[in-house]
């Protein structure tokens, strides 16, 4: 993740990306910086972009974790594939995504059509189209499914929001537990008979050396990390991604308590 990072904050992108667009993103972690200001983006622009670079390019633990697990987030969408999540979830919302940008090109390129900006805007001024483009990146990139066969086949499902928040709470406890981390957000979508739920969750810390000039530093990181759940009522299928083995039969049967209203067991790991 660390080098998608870099790779995501590179050169160009530092030298282009609109600073009236970094300044609300910085601005969310003010006053958790090491020898960094917000304000130092009023300057003129060349000193602007120079503070940013000193910002970015340095050891990632140099500025906030909330900062860091932003530009994580967005660098997952920050590229032709991201783009083309970003807009599918867009037409199906029936959001005009930025029409201000529909443009045709003058003497070059328009810099803001690039993935990267339109991911960092996105996050900014659509936050609930960004967590469902990132859910649905999830889904697509979602390998190794685990299926759990139901006790029964054909039953409507009645999902409420109460219902995903009262799962979302209880897999909340067990990830704290195993991972010992609070952030814990689910999403849910209907796709014909299938029901999907994308659980994004903090994942184990862990520590990676870096290199900052000629200084070797350890900093530490915490991902998140994306489980995936689809559930079929005509088959009674319900298919786990991305969930350690060891908490699949107790994820399981919570979908099937809180989600689907059924007493446990409910399901059988399929062979």
């Amino acid at each position: 993740m660390a080098g998608n990072l870099k790779k995501f904050v590179n050169p160009r992108f530092i030298k282009t990306i609109d600073l009236a667009l970094m300044k609300p993103l910085l601005a969310r972690h003010e006053g958790k910086y090491k020898g960094f200001s917000v304000d130092l983006l009023d300057q003129e622009e060349d000193a602007a972009r120079e503070a940013l670079e000193k910002l970015l390019t340095g050891a990632e633990d140099s500025y906030p974790e909330g900062l860091r697990g932003d530009l994580h987030r967005i660098a997952e969408l920050g590229d032709a594939r991201g783009l083309e999540i970003i807009q599918t979830q867009a037409a199906r919302q029936g959001v005009d995504l930025f029409p201000d940008m529909k443009t045709g090109d003058e003497d070059a390129p328009n810099k803001a059509h690039d993935p990267k900006h339109i991911a960092v805007r996105v996050f900014l001024e659509n936050p609930d189209l960004f967590d469902a483009a990132a859910d649905h990146m999830a889904m697509l990139t979602a390998d190794r499914l685990h299926e759990y066969a139901g006790r029964e086949r054909g039953v409507a499902i009645d999902l409420t929001a109460e219902k995903v928040e009262a799962f979302r709470t209880a897999v909340a406890a067990l990830f704290r537990d195993a991972f010992l981390g609070d952030y814990c957000r689910v999403g849910d979508y209907d796709d014909d008979d299938e029901i999907n739920l994308v659980v994004s969750h903090g994942s184990m810390v862990s520590t990676m050396p870096v290199v900052e000039g000629q200084v070797e530093r350890v900093i530490s990181v915490r991902q998140i990390s994306h489980a995936v759940l689809r559930y079929s009522e005509n088959t009674g299928m319900l298919r786990l991604a991305r969930i350690r083995k060891a908490h699949q039969p107790e994820i399981a049967e919570l979908f099937a308590s809180i989600i689907l209203d059924w007493t446990c067991p409910a399901f059988v790991e399929s062979v």
